[in-house]
């Protein structure tokens, strides 16, 4: 995750994506990953990806606040 957050925060947001999608596949109610995911899709401008990784998100934590302001941000 962490590995995922510094790439795209020194610009490679593919990169940071595919670290970040091995670690969603690993772990994938892993909610500071799917944000992360959703969050740098959303930046890269691949909003339906973005809705598909909040759709998910929301799937596994559907009373957090954070996400569900998310996935309504996004649409």
């Amino acid at each position: 995750y962490v590995h995922g957050v510094a790439l795209n925060s020194y610009g490679r947001p593919a990169e940071a994506l595919r670290v970040l999608e091995r670690a969603a596949a690993r772990w994938p109610a892993s909610r500071d990953v799917g944000i992360a995911v959703v969050t740098i899709r959303r930046d890269a401008g691949d909003v339906a990806g973005a809705r598909r990784a909040a759709r998910a998100l929301a799937e596994a934590h559907p009373d957090d606040p954070d996400v569900r302001a998310l996935l309504e941000e996004i649409g």
